[in-house]
This record gives structure tokens, C-alpha cells and sequence, in this order.
């Protein structure tokens, strides 16, 4: 019976083999069979080396394609009236993409089935896994950004409450009448500092208790084009750029009011022609 397990444990794996050799001490016939599976730990790392699979390109007959814009023209909309006044129609194809990297994530899953990877959502088509273009440049948009948390001053000062919930509106509903108030902060450094992460100091007001977590301030006036009077910007080496904005966020009502320090940025938005291969 120990002769029976012992063949087993033999043809079972190495252990089993090593078990036998030394049982028989080699004048087995078995022992030779023995001996191979032993030999053979020591070659395979050399077999797996010996087998190489190398990967050779063919040219496919068909064609890939890849979007590529080389102008842009500016959307001229129509203008109208409503209660006398003037409203521009928004440019729907370029809102449309905007929203999605502006309140969305602007990007698609690379691969479907894990979802590893983000790729930009641009139509293309490849018949292959492999293909490539000459060089050439398309027009895009281009971003930057930098850290201004050092722009930023806690204060509490009497102004103009322009970013409460719920500003009083005038008897004809025409405009909406933004009342002064005192409010403690994170302010823009600027000639009229501008609060960007706050809350109202105010008792016995409509605006009692309310916070600013954040905000985000343009640094250019959208129709005279004139700067943020007393600002220093840190890109500001950009010619005409499509939009030029600090960003700060206080995290949550909590912090605010703890007069956290936020998070800072000012930002960029720029046309640029990058080269593609």
C-alpha cells in the first residue's frame, strides 16, 4: 500500500517525484519519469522565453476619419424684444457643447465594459486599433489655470449684497433692487473688494443667515471689456481671451462660517491651434 501512495504522490506533481527518487533511489523504472518532471521545473522558464509572438502591421484598404476644424465663425444672432427689452438668441450648438464642460463632465467612458480611462467625446473612425494621421493643427480651446488663494482677504464689510437668495424686486418687476448689508468673508482684492465666500452679518433682515459657498467672478466687464479695477491677474498674457474668471469655493456652509480658508482659482479660456499627429 505505501508503493501504491507513493506512485500516486509521484505522478501528482514534483514533491510527489523527489518523494519517489529517493525512495528508490533511482533503479526504478518510474524513477526515470520521476526524474524528467524534476528537470523539467528548470527548463520551462527557457520554453517560455523560446516562444516570442511578435505583432506585424498590415495597411488596411479602408480609411480613417477624424473631425478637424481649421475656421470658426463667430455666431451673428438676431436680437428681440421683450417688455422693451433687448435679448440676443443664444447660439444653441455651441451652449449645447459648452454645458457639458462647464455642469458636466464633459468626457465619455474610454472602454464601455470597466469604464477605466476618460477620452474626449470626438467622433472617429478607425477600422483597425492602430491609426494615424499627418501632422496638422485644429482649432480649439485651450485652458490654464492658477492658484490665487493669495488674492483672497478675509473681511466683513458694509456693500452691496449682490449674491443673496432673494433680492427685492422693483413695484414693475423690471429689475431686481439688491439691498446693502454687512457680510464677513473671503474678499477679491480689488479697488470694490468682491465676496466670494461668506455670509451675511445681518439680524432681523430678509437676508439673515444666509452664506455665500461660492462663486465665480468674471475679471473682464462682458460688454466694455474692461478689467476688475485694482486686480493683479496672474494670466494675464493672454490676447482676447473667451473667458477670463476666478473661481473659489468655501467646501461646504460649515467651513464658511468657520471662515475657512477656500479654494482659489483664477481661470482662462483661450482659442489655440495645437498640433495633432
Amino acid at each position: 500500500m505505501w508503493d501504491f501512495e507513493l506512485f500516486d504522490n509521484a505522478s501528482r506533481g514534483p514533491w510527489g517525484s523527489f518523494m519517489l527518487l529517493l525512495r528508490t533511489k533511482g533503479r526504478s523504472v518510474a524513477a526515470l519519469g520521476a526524474a524528467i518532471i524534476l528537470f523539467a521545473l528548470a527548463m520551462d522558464p527557457f520554453f517560455q522565453n523560446v516562444v516570442n509572438i511578435s505583432e506585424q502591421w498590415r495597411e488596411q484598404s479602408m480609411d480613417a476619419f477624424i473631425p478637424r476644424a481649421t475656421t470658426y465663425t463667430a455666431y451673428t444672432a438676431g436680437k428681440f424684444l421683450i417688455d422693451n427689452t433687448e435679448y440676443l438668441e443664444v447660439d444653441q450648438a455651441m451652449s449645447t457643447t459648452a454645458y457639458l464642460y462647464f455642469y458636466d463632465n464633459g468626457t465619455t467612458s474610454a472602454t464601455s465594459s470597466t469604464g477605466s480611462g476618460l477620452s474626449p467625446q470626438i467622433p472617429l473612425e478607425c477600422p483597425s486599433t492602430n491609426c494615424t494621421w499627418p501632422k496638422h493643427e485644429n482649432l480649439g480651446v485651450c485652458n490654464r489655470c492658477a492658484d490665487v488663494t493669495d488674492r483672497l482677504e478675509f473681511r466683513c464689510l458694509n456693500s452691496t449684497l449682490d449674491w443673496i437668495l432673494a433680492p427685492v424686486p422693483l413695484p414693475d418687476f423690471s429689475n431686481w433692487n439688491y439691498p446693502n448689508g454687512t457680510a464677513c468673508g473671503w474678499y477679491l482684492m480689488a479697488d470694490t473688494p468682491i465676496l466670494m465666500a461668506g455670509y451675511t452679518n445681518d439680524a432681523h433682515t430678509n437676508h439673515t443667515g444666509e452664506v455665500l459657498v461660492s462663486r465665480s467672478q468674471p475679471l473682464y466687464d462682458i460688454w466694455t471689456r474692461d478689467p476688475v479695477s485694482g486686480y493683479e491677474a496672474k494670466l494675464n498674457d493672454t490676447r482676447n481671451p473667451i473667458a477670463h474668471f476666478v473661481i473659489a469655493s468655501g467646501g461646504d456652509v460649515i467651513q464658511v462660517r468657520q471662515n475657512a480658508t477656500p479654494i482659489a482659482h483664477e481661470c482662462v479660456l483661450t482659442v489655440s491651434k495645437p498640433n495633432h499627429n
